[in-house]
């Protein structure tokens, strides 16, 4: 931080002592992020594969390292998606980590996987 940058007008509300304890915050999902990152070894160590979403806007790429396989899918746009994974018809697929939390550890279906606006995915194969 540049100490010669002013301060934002709602720096009492927004900030990390406010959102240490909030669940639903940024705070506690890139903590989240971070944590699961760093337990997976397909995300920091695996090779990357980039997908097709089929749809303009998203986004999919796999990682794997051995037999550990994630899959990441991001929607850019300010409009819910359907995607469907090309190759993935019988995969068991759980959410590990959404940008919507109440999607975090359900099942998914790779081939109508419902990604709502500007969310965010990483799905465990």
């Amino acid at each position: 931080m540049y100490p010669w940058l002013p301060v934002h007008p709602d720096y009492a509300a927004v900030n990390v002592a406010a959102q240490r304890d909030e669940p639903d915050a940024m705070l506690s999902f890139y903590r989240r992020l971070l944590t699961y990152r760093k337990q997976t070894p397909a995300l920091h160590q695996g090779r990357y594969y980039p997908l097709d979403a089929g749809t303009s806007g998203c986004f999919a790429f796999l990682r794997q390292y051995n037999d550990q396989r994630c899959l990441i899918v991001l929607n850019f746009t300010d409009e819910a998606h359907t995607l469907n994974i090309p190759g993935y018809e019988d995969v068991t697929a759980n959410t590990i980590i959404s940008t919507n939390s109440d999607h975090d550890g359900l099942p998914v279906d790779l081939t109508d996987l419902m990604l709502g606006a500007n969310e965010g995915m990483v799905i465990e194969l």
